[in-house]
């Protein structure tokens, strides 16, 4: 699954201006496909909710700086293989069983788990960023399914997919020829978050 800049800023909490300022400034380049148009993996999604996460709390200029001490100390994973956390005054890496300091000044330090990065989270534009694995309601996000493209919760059915072959369709009746497994509230789920993401682009 390759995720368009619109459902990485969905997802991750960063602007689409954000996302392609990030690309031009290295800060994370989607590794799918890095030219327009830009696309992104999963772990890209996770990596941006991480820097997202962090935006909300300091500049711009002090993580991009964070992520280049990690590079300069030959931490050369994706950015989504690590924990960062910030202590009000500084950026640090969970490495293992250690705190390191990739920003300034050592302090009392609060860590971002995957669960943290995956939790909603208000980001810097004060904007509610959903859950990761499920950002609607019936609408769920699973890297091993469909290859994280946002399905129809218990189902492999996109809803994208749903919403192409139900625009007409108005009552279970009419939806069990086309997917006998669905419910009007499963449309109705896709369609509630298909206007979440129109009202971010918009």
């Amino acid at each position: 699954m390759a995720y368009d800049t619109y459902m990485a800023s969905y997802l991750s909490g960063a602007t689409v201006d954000q996302l392609r300022h990030w690309a031009r400034k290295k800060i994370l380049v989607p590794e799918v496909n890095d030219h327009r148009p830009l696309l992104y993996s999963f772990r890209d999604i996770v990596a941006l909710r991480a820097v997202a996460k962090l935006r909300a709390f300091t500049s711009l200029q002090r993580i991009s700086k964070a992520l280049k001490t990690l590079k300069d100390q030959d931490f050369t994973d994706h950015l989504s293989a690590y924990r960062f956390g910030f202590d009000g005054r500084s950026i640090k890496l969970w490495t293992d069983d250690e705190l390191l300091d990739i920003d300034k000044n050592p302090g009392q330090f609060e860590m971002y788990t995957f669960e943290d990065i995956y939790k909603p989270f208000e980001n810097f534009n004060h904007r509610l960023v959903p859950a990761l694995l499920e950002p609607s309601p019936g609408i769920t996000v699973n890297p091993s399914i469909m290859g994280g493209t946002p399905t129809v919760n218990g189902t492999r059915t996109s809803f994208d997919t749903l919403l192409n072959f139900t625009e007409d369709i108005e009552s279970d009746e009419e939806l069990e020829d086309v997917f006998p497994f669905l419910t009007m509230e499963d449309v109705k789920n896709a369609r509630s978050f298909k206007t979440s993401l129109d009202e971010l682009v918009a």
